[in-house]
Protein backbone atom coordinates (compact mmCIF):
# COMPACT_ATOMS: atom_id res chain seq x y z
CA UNK A 1 0.00 0.00 0.00
CA UNK A 2 1.30 3.39 -0.89
CA UNK A 3 0.85 6.68 1.60
CA UNK A 4 0.91 9.80 -0.10
CA UNK A 5 1.77 12.28 2.19
CA UNK A 6 -1.68 12.54 4.88
CA UNK A 7 -4.41 11.63 2.41
CA UNK A 8 -6.10 8.38 2.99
CA UNK A 9 -4.19 5.03 1.86
CA UNK A 10 -6.02 2.67 -0.23
CA UNK A 11 -4.30 0.10 -2.15
CA UNK A 12 -2.43 0.91 -4.83
CA UNK A 13 -3.72 -1.19 -7.38
CA UNK A 14 -6.99 1.28 -7.79
CA UNK A 15 -4.91 4.14 -8.99
CA UNK A 16 -6.90 2.46 -12.54
CA UNK A 17 -9.84 4.11 -11.06
CA UNK A 18 -8.15 7.40 -11.38
CA UNK A 19 -8.96 8.69 -15.01
CA UNK A 20 -12.09 5.89 -15.30
CA UNK A 21 -14.80 7.26 -17.24
CA UNK A 22 -17.97 7.31 -15.13
CA UNK A 23 -21.54 7.05 -16.35
CA UNK A 24 -24.48 9.07 -14.32
CA UNK A 25 -27.33 7.30 -15.41
CA UNK A 26 -30.41 8.89 -15.33
CA UNK A 27 -32.41 5.75 -13.75
CA UNK A 28 -33.36 3.48 -16.50
CA UNK A 29 -33.19 5.86 -19.70
CA UNK A 30 -29.72 5.28 -20.24
CA UNK A 31 -28.69 8.80 -21.74
CA UNK A 32 -25.36 9.27 -19.99
CA UNK A 33 -22.84 12.07 -19.24
CA UNK A 34 -19.63 11.16 -18.99
CA UNK A 35 -17.34 12.75 -16.42
CA UNK A 36 -13.15 12.07 -16.13
CA UNK A 37 -11.95 12.65 -12.69
CA UNK A 38 -8.61 13.49 -12.17
CA UNK A 39 -5.89 11.99 -10.11
CA UNK A 40 -4.38 14.71 -7.17
CA UNK A 41 -1.25 13.60 -5.33
CA UNK A 42 -1.28 9.99 -6.63
CA UNK A 43 -4.39 8.94 -5.09
CA UNK A 44 -6.54 6.34 -7.36
CA UNK A 45 -9.50 6.90 -5.73
CA UNK A 46 -11.78 9.56 -6.09
CA UNK A 47 -12.94 11.39 -2.30
CA UNK A 48 -15.05 9.13 -0.47
CA UNK A 49 -18.03 11.82 0.10
CA UNK A 50 -18.16 13.09 -3.45
CA UNK A 51 -22.10 11.95 -3.08
CA UNK A 52 -22.08 10.80 -6.60
CA UNK A 53 -24.79 8.15 -7.39
CA UNK A 54 -25.31 5.67 -9.61
CA UNK A 55 -22.04 4.94 -10.59
CA UNK A 56 -20.74 2.76 -13.33
CA UNK A 57 -17.00 2.61 -14.61
CA UNK A 58 -17.15 2.03 -18.77
CA UNK A 59 -13.93 0.76 -19.07
CA UNK A 60 -12.29 -2.49 -17.65
CA UNK A 61 -9.18 -2.00 -15.32
CA UNK A 62 -6.80 -4.49 -15.67
CA UNK A 63 -6.74 -5.25 -11.50
CA UNK A 64 -10.43 -4.47 -10.49
CA UNK A 65 -12.60 -4.35 -14.03
CA UNK A 66 -16.15 -3.85 -14.42
CA UNK A 67 -17.15 -6.43 -11.52
CA UNK A 68 -16.86 -3.42 -9.06
CA UNK A 69 -19.57 -1.09 -10.87
CA UNK A 70 -22.65 -3.23 -9.99
CA UNK A 71 -21.62 -2.87 -6.13
CA UNK A 72 -21.27 0.86 -6.64
CA UNK A 73 -25.28 1.61 -8.51
CA UNK A 74 -26.79 3.60 -5.77
CA UNK A 75 -24.09 3.76 -3.28
CA UNK A 76 -22.26 6.40 -1.96
CA UNK A 77 -19.96 4.64 0.59
CA UNK A 78 -20.89 6.85 3.37
CA UNK A 79 -19.32 5.28 6.88
CA UNK A 80 -22.31 6.85 8.65
CA UNK A 81 -25.06 3.58 9.04
CA UNK A 82 -21.46 2.24 11.57
CA UNK A 83 -21.21 4.90 13.43
CA UNK A 84 -19.90 2.07 16.19
CA UNK A 85 -17.38 1.30 13.80
CA UNK A 86 -14.69 4.39 14.04
CA UNK A 87 -11.80 1.87 14.06
CA UNK A 88 -12.62 0.76 11.14
CA UNK A 89 -9.70 1.26 9.09
CA UNK A 90 -10.22 3.57 5.55
CA UNK A 91 -8.65 1.00 3.19
CA UNK A 92 -11.73 -1.15 4.09
CA UNK A 93 -14.40 0.84 2.09
CA UNK A 94 -13.00 0.10 -0.91
CA UNK A 95 -11.75 -3.21 -0.34
CA UNK A 96 -15.54 -4.03 0.65
CA UNK A 97 -16.99 -2.86 -2.42
CA UNK A 98 -14.86 -5.05 -4.66
CA UNK A 99 -14.76 -8.30 -2.95
CA UNK A 100 -18.55 -7.95 -2.33
CA UNK A 101 -19.17 -7.43 -6.18
CA UNK A 102 -16.76 -9.79 -6.82
CA UNK A 103 -18.80 -12.40 -4.67
CA UNK A 104 -21.86 -11.81 -6.14
CA UNK A 105 -20.64 -12.59 -9.48
CA UNK A 106 -18.97 -15.87 -8.37
CA UNK A 107 -21.61 -18.07 -6.99
CA UNK A 108 -19.48 -21.00 -6.84
CA UNK A 109 -21.94 -23.77 -6.19
CA UNK A 110 -24.41 -22.18 -8.56
CA UNK A 111 -21.89 -22.54 -10.67
CA UNK A 112 -21.11 -26.30 -9.97
CA UNK A 113 -24.97 -27.88 -9.74
CA UNK A 114 -25.79 -29.00 -12.80
CA UNK A 115 -28.76 -27.55 -14.91
CA UNK A 116 -29.50 -31.38 -15.61
CA UNK A 117 -29.10 -32.85 -12.52
CA UNK A 118 -32.58 -34.23 -11.99
CA UNK A 119 -32.76 -35.99 -15.19
CA UNK A 120 -29.15 -37.43 -14.86
CA UNK A 121 -30.13 -38.94 -11.44
CA UNK A 122 -33.16 -40.71 -12.71
CA UNK A 123 -30.79 -41.92 -15.45
CA UNK A 124 -27.58 -43.00 -13.13
CA UNK A 125 -30.60 -44.81 -10.88
CA UNK A 126 -32.57 -46.50 -13.46
CA UNK A 127 -28.41 -47.87 -14.54
CA UNK A 128 -27.74 -48.92 -11.12
CA UNK A 129 -31.28 -50.62 -9.98
CA UNK A 130 -30.47 -52.79 -12.86
CA UNK A 131 -26.64 -53.51 -12.14
CA UNK A 132 -25.24 -51.41 -15.20
CA UNK A 133 -22.16 -49.36 -15.01
CA UNK A 134 -23.36 -45.50 -15.54
CA UNK A 135 -21.52 -42.22 -15.50
CA UNK A 136 -23.18 -38.84 -14.74
CA UNK A 137 -23.25 -36.90 -17.97
CA UNK A 138 -24.00 -33.34 -16.39
CA UNK A 139 -24.36 -30.44 -18.16
CA UNK A 140 -23.42 -27.07 -16.22
CA UNK A 141 -24.10 -23.37 -16.73
CA UNK A 142 -21.34 -21.20 -18.04
CA UNK A 143 -19.73 -19.12 -16.11
CA UNK A 144 -16.15 -18.58 -16.52
CA UNK A 145 -15.09 -16.23 -14.09
CA UNK A 146 -10.86 -15.96 -15.65
CA UNK A 147 -10.31 -12.34 -15.44
CA UNK A 148 -11.51 -12.05 -11.97
CA UNK A 149 -9.31 -14.63 -10.93
CA UNK A 150 -6.48 -12.63 -12.00
CA UNK A 151 -8.00 -9.38 -9.86
CA UNK A 152 -8.68 -10.80 -6.98
CA UNK A 153 -5.07 -11.93 -7.02
CA UNK A 154 -3.64 -8.36 -7.53
CA UNK A 155 -5.95 -7.15 -5.12
CA UNK A 156 -4.18 -9.80 -2.78
CA UNK A 157 -0.60 -8.30 -3.88
CA UNK A 158 -1.81 -5.45 -3.00
CA UNK A 159 -3.74 -5.10 0.47
CA UNK A 160 -1.02 -7.56 2.16
CA UNK A 161 1.26 -4.71 2.01
CA UNK A 162 -0.84 -2.85 4.95
CA UNK A 163 0.98 -5.23 7.15
CA UNK A 164 -1.60 -5.76 9.78
CA UNK A 165 -3.85 -8.47 11.16
CA UNK A 166 -7.31 -7.22 9.18
CA UNK A 167 -5.20 -6.82 6.26
CA UNK A 168 -3.91 -10.62 6.12
CA UNK A 169 -7.47 -11.44 6.60
CA UNK A 170 -8.84 -9.91 3.82
CA UNK A 171 -5.29 -11.20 1.45
CA UNK A 172 -6.59 -14.59 2.55
CA UNK A 173 -10.13 -14.48 1.50
CA UNK A 174 -8.94 -12.58 -1.82
CA UNK A 175 -6.79 -15.83 -2.65
CA UNK A 176 -9.77 -17.77 -1.60
CA UNK A 177 -12.08 -16.47 -4.08
CA UNK A 178 -9.29 -16.09 -7.11
CA UNK A 179 -9.17 -19.75 -6.63
CA UNK A 180 -13.04 -19.89 -6.33
CA UNK A 181 -13.28 -17.95 -9.64
CA UNK A 182 -10.73 -20.48 -11.46
CA UNK A 183 -12.94 -23.36 -9.99
CA UNK A 184 -15.89 -22.00 -11.69
CA UNK A 185 -14.27 -21.33 -15.13
CA UNK A 186 -13.01 -24.66 -15.01
CA UNK A 187 -16.72 -26.66 -14.30
CA UNK A 188 -17.14 -29.60 -15.85
CA UNK A 189 -12.98 -29.68 -17.18
CA UNK A 190 -9.90 -31.85 -16.10
CA UNK A 191 -8.74 -28.57 -14.70
CA UNK A 192 -11.14 -28.57 -12.03
CA UNK A 193 -10.48 -31.99 -10.18
CA UNK A 194 -6.53 -30.12 -9.21
CA UNK A 195 -8.09 -26.76 -8.38
CA UNK A 196 -10.44 -28.94 -6.18
CA UNK A 197 -7.97 -30.36 -4.44
CA UNK A 198 -6.87 -26.77 -3.34
CA UNK A 199 -9.81 -25.13 -1.99
CA UNK A 200 -10.52 -27.86 0.82
CA UNK A 201 -7.17 -27.89 2.88
CA UNK A 202 -7.46 -28.84 6.64
CA UNK A 203 -4.07 -29.35 9.05
CA UNK A 204 -3.48 -33.26 8.45
CA UNK A 205 -4.42 -33.78 12.35
CA UNK A 206 -7.69 -32.36 11.81
CA UNK A 207 -8.26 -34.61 8.70
CA UNK A 208 -7.30 -37.24 10.57
CA UNK A 209 -9.64 -36.92 13.41
CA UNK A 210 -12.80 -36.08 11.47
CA UNK A 211 -12.45 -39.50 9.06
CA UNK A 212 -11.90 -41.16 12.69
CA UNK A 213 -15.29 -39.62 13.98
CA UNK A 214 -16.90 -40.42 10.58
CA UNK A 215 -16.17 -44.03 11.05
CA UNK A 216 -16.94 -44.00 14.22
CA UNK A 217 -20.09 -42.33 13.50
CA UNK A 218 -21.53 -45.07 10.39
CA UNK A 219 -20.43 -48.18 12.71
CA UNK A 220 -22.97 -46.72 15.42
CA UNK A 221 -25.84 -49.25 15.81
CA UNK A 222 -28.46 -46.51 14.07
CA UNK A 223 -31.78 -48.17 15.05
CA UNK A 224 -33.18 -46.64 12.20
CA UNK A 225 -36.77 -46.16 12.74
CA UNK A 226 -39.29 -47.04 10.12
CA UNK A 227 -40.35 -43.31 10.00
CA UNK A 228 -43.38 -42.71 7.23
CA UNK A 229 -42.57 -39.31 4.77
CA UNK A 230 -44.15 -36.46 4.51
CA UNK A 231 -44.77 -34.43 1.07
CA UNK A 232 -41.76 -32.10 0.08
CA UNK A 233 -44.66 -29.16 0.42
CA UNK A 234 -44.30 -29.38 3.82
CA UNK A 235 -40.31 -28.21 4.22
CA UNK A 236 -41.43 -25.05 2.02
CA UNK A 237 -44.06 -24.15 4.15
CA UNK A 238 -42.12 -24.52 7.25
CA UNK A 239 -38.92 -22.97 5.83
CA UNK A 240 -41.27 -19.91 4.87
CA UNK A 241 -43.53 -20.15 8.39
CA UNK A 242 -39.94 -19.86 10.24
CA UNK A 243 -38.03 -17.53 8.12
CA UNK A 244 -41.44 -14.86 8.74
CA UNK A 245 -41.17 -16.20 12.50
CA UNK A 246 -37.62 -14.69 12.61
CA UNK A 247 -38.59 -11.75 10.38
CA UNK A 248 -35.60 -12.69 7.81
CA UNK A 249 -35.26 -10.74 4.42
CA UNK A 250 -35.24 -13.82 2.87
CA UNK A 251 -37.14 -15.42 -0.04
CA UNK A 252 -37.77 -18.59 0.11
CA UNK A 253 -38.46 -20.58 -3.20
CA UNK A 254 -38.44 -24.37 -4.47
CA UNK A 255 -35.08 -25.31 -7.22
CA UNK A 256 -35.71 -28.79 -9.02
CA UNK A 257 -31.70 -28.85 -9.39
CA UNK A 258 -30.66 -28.84 -5.69
CA UNK A 259 -29.03 -32.09 -4.71
CA UNK A 260 -29.42 -31.05 -1.06
CA UNK A 261 -32.32 -30.28 0.68
CA UNK A 262 -31.75 -26.88 1.18
CA UNK A 263 -29.30 -24.05 0.71
CA UNK A 264 -28.80 -20.33 1.79
CA UNK A 265 -28.11 -17.93 -0.79
CA UNK A 266 -27.39 -13.95 0.16
CA UNK A 267 -30.68 -13.44 0.15
CA UNK A 268 -32.91 -16.50 -0.33
CA UNK A 269 -33.24 -20.29 0.93
CA UNK A 270 -33.74 -22.72 -2.00
CA UNK A 271 -35.17 -25.76 -0.95
CA UNK A 272 -35.42 -29.04 -2.71
CA UNK A 273 -38.18 -30.35 -4.72
CA UNK A 274 -40.20 -33.88 -5.10
CA UNK A 275 -38.05 -35.11 -1.96
CA UNK A 276 -38.08 -37.98 0.26
CA UNK A 277 -38.09 -36.52 3.82
CA UNK A 278 -39.92 -37.13 6.60
CA UNK A 279 -41.14 -34.73 9.50
CA UNK A 280 -38.07 -34.58 11.40
CA UNK A 281 -35.62 -33.78 8.03
CA UNK A 282 -38.47 -30.79 8.06
CA UNK A 283 -37.51 -29.80 11.58
CA UNK A 284 -34.19 -30.18 11.63
CA UNK A 285 -33.42 -28.84 7.65
CA UNK A 286 -35.37 -25.76 9.30
CA UNK A 287 -33.45 -24.70 11.98
CA UNK A 288 -29.80 -26.04 10.06
CA UNK A 289 -30.72 -23.02 7.47
CA UNK A 290 -32.60 -20.84 9.51
CA UNK A 291 -30.10 -20.38 12.70
CA UNK A 292 -27.13 -21.98 11.06
CA UNK A 293 -27.16 -19.93 7.99
CA UNK A 294 -29.54 -17.20 7.46
CA UNK A 295 -29.86 -15.56 10.66
CA UNK A 296 -25.93 -15.15 10.49
CA UNK A 297 -25.91 -13.50 7.15
CA UNK A 298 -29.13 -11.27 8.38
CA UNK A 299 -27.02 -10.29 11.16
CA UNK A 300 -23.48 -9.38 9.11
CA UNK A 301 -25.38 -6.93 7.13
CA UNK A 302 -25.25 -4.39 10.05
CA UNK A 303 -21.56 -5.10 10.67
CA UNK A 304 -18.39 -2.45 9.70
CA UNK A 305 -16.90 -4.96 7.82
CA UNK A 306 -17.50 -7.08 4.81
CA UNK A 307 -15.56 -9.69 5.94
CA UNK A 308 -18.85 -10.62 7.98
CA UNK A 309 -21.12 -10.56 4.70
CA UNK A 310 -18.49 -12.10 1.99
CA UNK A 311 -17.18 -14.36 4.42
CA UNK A 312 -13.45 -15.10 5.76
CA UNK A 313 -11.33 -17.77 4.07
CA UNK A 314 -13.13 -20.70 5.04
CA UNK A 315 -15.85 -18.58 6.33
CA UNK A 316 -18.04 -20.24 4.52
CA UNK A 317 -17.10 -23.79 5.76
CA UNK A 318 -17.35 -23.25 9.54
CA UNK A 319 -20.62 -21.58 9.22
CA UNK A 320 -21.30 -25.56 8.13
CA UNK A 321 -19.66 -26.81 11.21
CA UNK A 322 -21.57 -23.95 13.55
CA UNK A 323 -24.92 -25.32 11.75
CA UNK A 324 -24.11 -28.66 13.01
CA UNK A 325 -23.37 -27.23 16.34
CA UNK A 326 -26.60 -26.33 16.38
CA UNK A 327 -27.85 -29.36 15.18
CA UNK A 328 -26.52 -30.99 18.08
CA UNK A 329 -27.67 -28.28 20.68
CA UNK A 330 -31.68 -28.79 19.25
CA UNK A 331 -31.17 -33.21 19.38
CA UNK A 332 -31.73 -33.79 15.48
CA UNK A 333 -27.52 -34.86 15.42
CA UNK A 334 -28.69 -38.78 16.02
CA UNK A 335 -27.70 -41.54 14.65
CA UNK A 336 -28.95 -41.52 11.22
CA UNK A 337 -28.43 -37.77 10.91
CA UNK A 338 -24.64 -38.96 11.95
CA UNK A 339 -24.38 -42.17 9.61
CA UNK A 340 -25.43 -39.37 6.79
CA UNK A 341 -22.54 -37.16 7.49
CA UNK A 342 -20.18 -40.05 7.54
CA UNK A 343 -20.85 -41.31 4.70
CA UNK A 344 -20.45 -38.15 2.60
CA UNK A 345 -17.47 -37.20 4.61
CA UNK A 346 -15.78 -41.18 3.93
CA UNK A 347 -16.98 -40.65 -0.01
CA UNK A 348 -15.14 -37.77 -0.66
CA UNK A 349 -12.11 -39.47 1.50
CA UNK A 350 -12.30 -42.29 -1.12
CA UNK A 351 -13.37 -40.06 -4.19
CA UNK A 352 -9.76 -38.17 -3.71
CA UNK A 353 -7.87 -41.21 -3.16
CA UNK A 354 -9.25 -42.32 -6.80
CA UNK A 355 -12.48 -44.08 -6.03
CA UNK A 356 -14.92 -43.93 -9.37
CA UNK A 357 -18.50 -42.66 -9.06
CA UNK A 358 -19.83 -45.90 -9.18
CA UNK A 359 -17.75 -47.22 -6.60
CA UNK A 360 -18.79 -44.14 -4.51
CA UNK A 361 -22.31 -45.74 -5.64
CA UNK A 362 -21.31 -49.13 -4.00
CA UNK A 363 -20.00 -48.06 -0.80
CA UNK A 364 -22.79 -45.96 0.10
CA UNK A 365 -25.08 -48.64 -0.78
CA UNK A 366 -23.09 -51.30 1.30
CA UNK A 367 -23.75 -49.25 4.07
CA UNK A 368 -27.28 -49.88 4.26
CA UNK A 369 -28.69 -46.57 2.47
CA UNK A 370 -31.04 -47.17 -0.72
CA UNK A 371 -29.82 -46.96 -4.21
CA UNK A 372 -31.58 -43.64 -4.70
CA UNK A 373 -29.91 -42.08 -1.43
CA UNK A 374 -26.53 -43.38 -2.10
CA UNK A 375 -26.44 -41.73 -6.36
CA UNK A 376 -27.63 -38.52 -4.37
CA UNK A 377 -25.03 -38.82 -2.35
CA UNK A 378 -22.60 -39.44 -4.57
CA UNK A 379 -23.61 -36.69 -7.31
CA UNK A 380 -22.94 -34.12 -4.20
CA UNK A 381 -19.50 -35.52 -4.04
CA UNK A 382 -18.15 -35.03 -7.69
CA UNK A 383 -20.06 -31.46 -7.92
CA UNK A 384 -18.34 -29.58 -10.75
CA UNK A 385 -16.63 -32.35 -12.48
CA UNK A 386 -17.35 -34.56 -15.77
CA UNK A 387 -18.30 -37.21 -13.71
CA UNK A 388 -14.71 -38.92 -14.50
CA UNK A 389 -12.67 -37.29 -12.48
CA UNK A 390 -12.54 -35.91 -9.14
CA UNK A 391 -15.23 -33.10 -7.81
CA UNK A 392 -15.45 -30.52 -5.36
CA UNK A 393 -15.50 -32.67 -2.49
CA UNK A 394 -17.03 -30.07 -0.18
CA UNK A 395 -18.95 -32.80 2.28
CA UNK A 396 -15.58 -33.36 3.26
CA UNK A 397 -15.38 -30.01 5.27
CA UNK A 398 -18.39 -30.73 7.70
CA UNK A 399 -16.94 -33.11 9.89
CA UNK A 400 -13.32 -30.94 9.79
CA UNK A 401 -15.27 -27.87 10.66
CA UNK A 402 -17.82 -29.25 13.20
CA UNK A 403 -14.56 -30.13 14.67
CA UNK A 404 -12.89 -27.09 14.89
CA UNK A 405 -16.06 -25.07 15.43
CA UNK A 406 -16.35 -27.62 19.09
CA UNK A 407 -12.96 -27.43 20.20
CA UNK A 408 -12.97 -23.48 19.43
CA UNK A 409 -16.04 -22.86 21.21
CA UNK A 410 -14.80 -25.06 24.08
CA UNK A 411 -11.58 -22.77 24.61
CA UNK A 412 -13.46 -19.51 24.43
CA UNK A 413 -17.34 -20.30 24.72
CA UNK A 414 -17.82 -16.04 24.59
CA UNK A 415 -16.20 -16.22 20.80
CA UNK A 416 -19.91 -17.76 19.16
CA UNK A 417 -21.41 -14.32 19.28
CA UNK A 418 -18.76 -13.55 16.58
CA UNK A 419 -18.98 -16.85 14.53
CA UNK A 420 -22.80 -16.04 14.68
CA UNK A 421 -22.79 -12.79 13.29
CA UNK A 422 -21.31 -13.38 9.84
CA UNK A 423 -19.49 -16.31 7.36
CA UNK A 424 -16.69 -16.36 9.98
CA UNK A 425 -13.89 -19.16 10.12
CA UNK A 426 -12.73 -19.54 14.21
CA UNK A 427 -9.46 -19.04 13.09
CA UNK A 428 -9.80 -15.44 12.26
CA UNK A 429 -12.38 -14.52 15.70
CA UNK A 430 -9.28 -13.13 17.27
CA UNK A 431 -9.25 -10.41 14.85
CA UNK A 432 -12.70 -9.59 14.13
CA UNK A 433 -14.03 -9.70 17.81
CA UNK A 434 -12.36 -5.85 17.64
CA UNK A 435 -14.76 -5.06 14.69
CA UNK A 436 -17.81 -6.85 15.55
CA UNK A 437 -21.09 -5.23 16.48
CA UNK A 438 -23.30 -7.28 18.80
CA UNK A 439 -26.71 -6.42 19.47
CA UNK A 440 -27.23 -6.00 23.36
CA UNK A 441 -28.74 -9.04 23.72
CA UNK A 442 -25.84 -11.30 21.98
CA UNK A 443 -23.70 -8.39 24.20
CA UNK A 444 -25.01 -9.61 27.68
CA UNK A 445 -24.67 -13.47 26.58
CA UNK A 446 -21.21 -13.24 25.11
CA UNK A 447 -20.32 -11.26 28.99
CA UNK A 448 -21.72 -14.38 30.75
CA UNK A 449 -19.98 -17.29 28.49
Amino acid sequence: VEKSRNVTRIPSAFRAFAFELINLFDHEDRDDDVVVFKAKNRVGVVKQNVRVENVVFLHRSPIVGTWMASSLQGKGGSPERFPEASAVPSWCAVADRFLGAAAKQIRLLAAITPVNARDESERLLGAFERNESALPEWSYPHAGQGELANALNSFADEIVRENTALATLYEARAREMSLEAELVAGVGTRAFEELAMKRFVAPPALRARATELAIDWVNEAHGDRDTPTVPSTQLLDAMRAEVGRLRLPFAVSEDPRMLALAATGESAIYVASDASITARDVQRTVLHETLGHALPRHRAASQSLGLFRFGTAHGADDQEGYALVLEERHGFLDSPRKRELALRHLAAVEMEQGASFQEVVRLVVAHGLPCRTAVSLASRVFRGSDGRTRGLGRERAYLESYLAVCEHFERAPESEAVVASGQVAVHSVPVLCDYVILPQAAQRDSAQK
